[in-house]
Parts: structure tokens; C-alpha cells; sequence
């Protein structure tokens, strides 16, 4: 997929890694639905010449419930996971103004 991505272009799989700029940036996705429907998402980003991140995403906020009645909680998560997919995207520093691509590796552990 090209950036900038959408909810669509993100993979459901409860596990999904991607990589980005040609390999230099590696971003894990763990995707989880909660036991009453609620949805979370953590995404681990290893880069090649600096330390690792982590972004983090839960659920279980109160103004998010009506969401989740109405069955839009996956979308929220999907739209979350695919916002930081686009910021890691986005050029900075050196490559301000450019993109990469964000490239689906595997879905829950399988080669894509």
C-alpha cells in the first residue's frame, strides 16, 4: 500500500508487521479485542539507527462505548493504527517532504 494509508489498507490480523522505508523502519501491530467488545492496539517501531518506540491505543473510553454499540470500535482501532502508520511514513529531517511506502510483511505471522 501507498501512503497516506486508510483504515481500509490496514490489515484485521490480530498480529501484522509492516516495514517502511526500505526496510530501515519495522513496525510491529498487535491488535485486540476486549472481552466486551472494546478495542486496543499497541505498535512496536524499530528503526535501524535509533531507538525503538512504542505507540499505544485503548478502548476502553467511555465516549468510545456508543461507538462500539453502533460497530464502529474496529474502525476506530484501524483508523488509529493507520494515523501512526502515516506519521512513521512521512518524511522528516533529511527526507522533509517525502514519503515511503508502507508495506504489509506479514499478517499474524505469515509472509504476504
Amino acid at each position: 500500500m501507498q501512503y497516506p494509508t486508510t483504515s481500509q489498507h490496514v490489515s484485521k490480523a490480530r498480529i501484522a508487521e509492516y516495514s517502511l522505508w526500505d526496510g530501515q523502519v519495522h513496525v510491529t501491530v498487535t491488535q485486540h479485542t476486549g472481552a466486551r467488545g472494546f478495542f486496543s492496539a499497541a505498535m512496536l517501531v524499530e528503526y535501524t539507527d535509533k531507538a525503538m518506540e512504542c505507540y499505544m491505543y485503548e478502548g476502553y473510553k467511555r465516549e468510545l462505548s456508543a461507538l462500539l454499540e453502533n460497530g464502529v470500535g474496529m474502525l476506530t482501532m484501524l483508523e488509529w493504527v493507520s494515523s501512526k502508520l502515516n506519521i512513521l511514513a512521512t518524511g522528516t529531517g533529511s527526507a522533509n517532504g517525502t514519503y515511503s511506502d508502507i508495506v504489509l510483511c506479514s499478517n499474524n505471522g505469515k509472509k504476504v
